[in-house]
């Protein structure tokens, strides 16, 4: 009576077993560089990338697996990444637009595209590959002779979903004094291209994504869909030395939290210095 008590016991315990279930995703977007970009010398104060010039545009190639889903967001140049010291300002210009596709019906991708600020946006409808160039001109403190050196400047392309994203320009902000002495200002503009959302945080953060004190009229600021709007983000001249990205993140209502939302967080990097 006692084992088949035991043998009872045993057949009651229940049965555990772990199975994988594996999926691999293949990129449905994917950016290359086509080709690196140039700057000619056409006179003493000036660099261009402009073939007439003596220089080479950058070319990249986005390959999209889906259509109607991304934006290509592409930046064109307004300060140096590394260059000799410059004791004057620069005045920039740039322009970027589609050379090449791999499908006809990418032909009105240049007259829909829309230019915010130094950014320009493509709505990528069509599957396939686009080449797109961007020039850049930098004209140095009204015809003063540039120093010698080496000069490089970055063009900043990102890609978003139509589904999920808000657009913030511009990517690299220009710093500037404030009429309060010892603080420091940054004008930025906001998009809302999402109808789920209607609020969003601007935040200020260091490289390690640690918050840095600032002020601004908009600490949460409310935009219907497709609404713009400008702000200004304003910080003391002693923190630049820290403050690496100004982020606007999307924001749930408390009442809808219980509906599954994409939190969406857009960062421009502030290079750290005073125009």
């Amino acid at each position: 009576m006692k084992y088949s008590l035991a043998v009872l016991s045993l057949c009651a315990l229940p049965a555990y077993a772990n199975v994988d279930i594996t999926g691999n995703v293949a990129a449905k977007c994917v950016i290359q560089t086509d080709k690196a970009g140039v700057y000619g010398n056409p006179s003493a104060s000036v660099l261009s990338t402009a073939p007439s010039d003596g220089g080479v545009l950058p070319v990249v190639r986005f390959d999209v697996a889906l259509a109607n889903y991304y934006t290509a967001n592409i930046t064109h140049p307004t300060t140096f990444s590394s260059s000799p010291v410059l004791s004057d300002s620069v005045a920039w210009t740039g322009s970027t637009a589609v050379t090449n596709t791999s499908d006809a019906g990418m032909s009105g991708y240049n007259a829909a595209k829309t230019v915010v600020d130094n950014t320009t946006i493509f709505d990528l409808t069509v599957a396939g590959s686009t080449w797109f160039s961007t020039s850049s001109t930098a004209t140095y403190a009204a015809s003063k002779p540039l120093p010698g050196g080496t000069f490089i400047a970055v063009v900043l392309i990102c890609v978003s979903s139509f589904v999920s994203a808000h657009e913030m320009t511009p990517a690299y902000p220009e710093i500037k004094p404030s009429h309060v002495k010892g603080v420091v200002k940054a004008q930025m503009t906001l998009v809302n291209q999402r109808e789920d959302i209607k609020y969003y945080m601007v935040e200020v953060f260091d490289k390690n994504f640690i918050n840095i004190p600032f002020s601004s009229p908009y600490r949460i600021m409310k935009l219907d869909y497709k609404e713009r709007k400008n702000f200004e983000v304003y910080l003391r001249k002693s923190d630049l030395v820290r403050a690496v990205f100004i982020c606007t993140t999307s924001k749930v209502l408390k009442q809808r939290s219980s509906k599954t939302l994409i939190s969406s967080r857009i960062c421009s990097r502030i290079d750290g210095g005073t125009a």
